[in-house]
Protein backbone atom coordinates (compact mmCIF):
# COMPACT_ATOMS: atom_id res chain seq x y z
CA UNK A 1 0.00 0.00 0.00
CA UNK A 2 2.69 2.37 0.85
CA UNK A 3 4.55 1.38 -2.22
CA UNK A 4 1.17 2.26 -4.49
CA UNK A 5 1.23 5.52 -2.65
CA UNK A 6 4.79 6.86 -3.47
CA UNK A 7 4.24 5.62 -7.20
CA UNK A 8 1.05 8.10 -7.38
CA UNK A 9 2.31 10.62 -5.43
CA UNK A 10 5.47 10.60 -8.28
CA UNK A 11 2.94 10.63 -10.99
CA UNK A 12 1.20 13.55 -9.73
CA UNK A 13 5.00 15.57 -9.13
CA UNK A 14 5.77 14.36 -12.40
CA UNK A 15 2.75 15.60 -13.88
CA UNK A 16 3.26 19.28 -12.37
CA UNK A 17 6.69 19.73 -13.53
CA UNK A 18 5.78 18.76 -17.56
CA UNK A 19 2.73 21.38 -17.06
CA UNK A 20 5.72 23.93 -15.33
CA UNK A 21 7.89 23.14 -18.58
CA UNK A 22 5.39 24.02 -21.41
CA UNK A 23 4.48 27.50 -19.63
CA UNK A 24 8.60 28.03 -19.58
CA UNK A 25 8.24 26.90 -23.00
CA UNK A 26 5.42 29.52 -24.60
CA UNK A 27 7.75 32.25 -22.64
CA UNK A 28 10.99 31.78 -24.24
CA UNK A 29 11.93 34.11 -26.93
CA UNK A 30 12.60 31.93 -30.01
CA UNK A 31 14.73 34.53 -31.69
CA UNK A 32 16.51 34.59 -28.71
CA UNK A 33 17.13 30.55 -28.05
CA UNK A 34 18.56 29.88 -31.82
CA UNK A 35 20.92 33.51 -30.80
CA UNK A 36 22.31 31.51 -27.75
CA UNK A 37 22.10 28.44 -29.58
CA UNK A 38 24.40 30.00 -32.21
CA UNK A 39 26.55 31.00 -29.55
CA UNK A 40 26.99 27.37 -28.01
CA UNK A 41 28.15 26.18 -31.22
CA UNK A 42 30.23 29.07 -32.00
CA UNK A 43 31.86 28.04 -29.04
CA UNK A 44 32.35 24.72 -29.45
CA UNK A 45 32.48 23.70 -33.00
CA UNK A 46 35.75 25.37 -35.19
CA UNK A 47 35.93 25.05 -38.69
CA UNK A 48 39.21 23.90 -40.95
CA UNK A 49 39.68 24.67 -44.06
CA UNK A 50 42.89 24.64 -45.55
CA UNK A 51 45.64 22.26 -46.02
CA UNK A 52 47.65 23.72 -43.20
CA UNK A 53 45.34 24.23 -40.60
CA UNK A 54 44.89 20.59 -41.29
CA UNK A 55 48.86 19.28 -40.92
CA UNK A 56 49.38 22.05 -38.33
CA UNK A 57 46.58 20.35 -35.77
CA UNK A 58 47.71 17.13 -36.25
CA UNK A 59 51.57 18.43 -35.07
CA UNK A 60 50.02 20.15 -32.84
CA UNK A 61 48.26 17.07 -31.07
CA UNK A 62 50.92 15.31 -30.87
CA UNK A 63 53.14 17.73 -29.40
CA UNK A 64 50.56 19.00 -27.00
CA UNK A 65 49.01 15.65 -25.79
CA UNK A 66 48.66 14.69 -22.14
CA UNK A 67 47.06 11.08 -22.45
CA UNK A 68 45.94 9.70 -25.97
CA UNK A 69 45.79 10.70 -29.40
CA UNK A 70 43.44 8.67 -32.03
CA UNK A 71 44.43 9.24 -35.34
CA UNK A 72 41.75 7.29 -37.94
CA UNK A 73 43.00 7.47 -41.89
CA UNK A 74 41.82 5.66 -44.99
CA UNK A 75 45.24 5.66 -46.30
CA UNK A 76 48.99 6.13 -45.02
CA UNK A 77 51.65 7.38 -46.96
CA UNK A 78 55.16 8.23 -46.34
CA UNK A 79 54.06 11.78 -47.81
CA UNK A 80 52.44 12.25 -44.23
CA UNK A 81 54.66 9.99 -42.37
CA UNK A 82 57.69 11.96 -42.93
CA UNK A 83 60.66 12.56 -40.53
CA UNK A 84 58.62 15.40 -38.54
CA UNK A 85 55.50 13.03 -38.27
CA UNK A 86 57.93 10.68 -36.55
CA UNK A 87 59.81 13.39 -34.18
CA UNK A 88 56.41 14.82 -32.62
CA UNK A 89 55.14 11.00 -32.41
CA UNK A 90 58.18 10.57 -30.70
CA UNK A 91 57.93 12.97 -28.08
CA UNK A 92 54.45 12.21 -27.16
CA UNK A 93 55.41 8.64 -26.82
CA UNK A 94 58.31 9.69 -23.86
CA UNK A 95 55.97 11.55 -22.42
CA UNK A 96 53.83 8.64 -22.01
CA UNK A 97 50.64 9.88 -24.75
CA UNK A 98 49.21 6.51 -25.84
CA UNK A 99 48.82 7.05 -29.41
CA UNK A 100 45.87 4.93 -31.71
CA UNK A 101 46.45 4.52 -35.67
CA UNK A 102 43.92 3.46 -37.51
CA UNK A 103 44.00 2.88 -41.83
CA UNK A 104 43.22 0.89 -44.62
CA UNK A 105 40.83 1.38 -46.80
CA UNK A 106 39.73 -1.27 -48.75
CA UNK A 107 37.11 -1.74 -52.39
CA UNK A 108 34.47 -3.88 -52.66
CA UNK A 109 35.66 -7.02 -54.74
CA UNK A 110 39.17 -5.42 -55.25
CA UNK A 111 42.39 -7.57 -53.49
CA UNK A 112 44.37 -4.61 -51.76
CA UNK A 113 47.90 -3.84 -53.23
CA UNK A 114 49.91 -1.42 -51.51
CA UNK A 115 51.98 1.13 -53.41
CA UNK A 116 55.74 2.64 -52.85
CA UNK A 117 54.39 5.22 -50.86
CA UNK A 118 52.10 3.35 -48.47
CA UNK A 119 55.12 0.84 -48.20
CA UNK A 120 57.44 3.32 -46.71
CA UNK A 121 54.75 3.98 -44.47
CA UNK A 122 53.88 0.88 -43.46
CA UNK A 123 57.88 0.26 -42.50
CA UNK A 124 58.05 3.49 -40.46
CA UNK A 125 55.24 2.56 -38.52
CA UNK A 126 56.46 -0.68 -37.58
CA UNK A 127 59.73 0.74 -37.02
CA UNK A 128 58.36 3.16 -34.35
CA UNK A 129 56.76 0.39 -33.00
CA UNK A 130 59.73 -1.51 -32.32
CA UNK A 131 61.39 1.50 -31.15
CA UNK A 132 58.91 2.24 -28.36
CA UNK A 133 59.38 -1.18 -27.12
CA UNK A 134 63.55 -0.88 -27.16
CA UNK A 135 63.44 2.11 -25.16
CA UNK A 136 60.13 1.44 -22.83
CA UNK A 137 58.60 4.46 -23.38
CA UNK A 138 55.85 5.31 -21.68
CA UNK A 139 53.23 5.67 -23.93
CA UNK A 140 52.55 2.95 -26.14
CA UNK A 141 51.92 3.10 -29.80
CA UNK A 142 49.07 1.11 -31.40
CA UNK A 143 49.07 0.50 -34.85
CA UNK A 144 46.06 -1.45 -37.04
CA UNK A 145 46.01 -1.97 -40.79
CA UNK A 146 41.90 -2.62 -41.66
CA UNK A 147 39.14 -1.81 -43.62
CA UNK A 148 38.45 1.84 -42.83
CA UNK A 149 37.65 5.42 -44.58
CA UNK A 150 37.43 7.60 -41.33
CA UNK A 151 38.88 10.58 -41.15
CA UNK A 152 38.84 11.30 -37.70
CA UNK A 153 41.88 13.16 -35.13
CA UNK A 154 41.39 13.13 -31.73
CA UNK A 155 43.73 14.92 -28.32
CA UNK A 156 42.62 13.27 -25.20
CA UNK A 157 39.26 14.58 -23.77
CA UNK A 158 40.11 17.85 -25.67
CA UNK A 159 38.74 17.63 -29.05
CA UNK A 160 37.49 15.35 -31.61
CA UNK A 161 37.86 16.14 -35.53
CA UNK A 162 36.12 14.97 -38.15
CA UNK A 163 35.81 15.99 -41.79
CA UNK A 164 37.64 15.06 -45.61
CA UNK A 165 41.23 15.36 -44.48
CA UNK A 166 43.17 12.13 -44.40
CA UNK A 167 45.58 12.48 -41.61
CA UNK A 168 48.07 9.68 -42.96
CA UNK A 169 48.23 10.87 -46.82
CA UNK A 170 47.61 14.14 -46.99
CA UNK A 171 49.87 17.18 -46.52
CA UNK A 172 49.02 21.07 -46.36
CA UNK A 173 49.89 21.50 -50.03
CA UNK A 174 46.97 19.38 -51.32
CA UNK A 175 45.14 20.62 -54.12
CA UNK A 176 41.71 19.69 -52.63
CA UNK A 177 39.32 21.61 -51.06
CA UNK A 178 39.45 19.90 -47.14
CA UNK A 179 36.40 20.36 -44.56
CA UNK A 180 36.74 19.59 -41.03
CA UNK A 181 35.24 20.74 -38.00
CA UNK A 182 36.96 20.96 -34.97
CA UNK A 183 34.58 19.68 -31.60
CA UNK A 184 35.07 20.50 -28.26
CA UNK A 185 32.12 19.65 -26.53
CA UNK A 186 33.58 17.85 -23.68
CA UNK A 187 30.82 15.22 -22.97
CA UNK A 188 30.50 14.40 -26.99
CA UNK A 189 34.20 14.17 -27.49
CA UNK A 190 34.79 11.39 -24.40
CA UNK A 191 31.78 8.91 -25.38
CA UNK A 192 33.40 8.91 -29.09
CA UNK A 193 37.29 9.14 -27.87
CA UNK A 194 36.35 5.81 -25.44
CA UNK A 195 34.13 3.94 -27.75
CA UNK A 196 36.87 4.15 -30.60
CA UNK A 197 39.48 3.03 -27.81
CA UNK A 198 37.14 0.34 -26.72
CA UNK A 199 36.77 -0.72 -30.74
CA UNK A 200 40.53 -0.43 -31.57
CA UNK A 201 41.75 -2.56 -28.75
CA UNK A 202 39.05 -5.57 -29.06
CA UNK A 203 40.16 -6.01 -32.98
CA UNK A 204 41.41 -9.48 -33.38
CA UNK A 205 45.18 -8.68 -34.52
CA UNK A 206 47.44 -8.61 -31.55
CA UNK A 207 47.90 -5.37 -30.19
CA UNK A 208 51.67 -4.10 -30.46
CA UNK A 209 53.71 -0.86 -28.54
Amino acid sequence: FYKEEKYKEEIIKKDFEIKDLKKDLQRIDNARLSKMLDKIALKFVTKIDTGIGHRDILINSLNKSKEHVIILSGWSTSYSVDKDFRYFLKGALKRGVNVYIGYGYRKSNEVKVKGEMELRAEKTLLELQNWSSNVKSKGMLYVRDYPNHAKFLSCDYSYAICGSFNWLSNREFTKNEERSYKISFESFVRNEVDEIISNFEQLHSPVKR
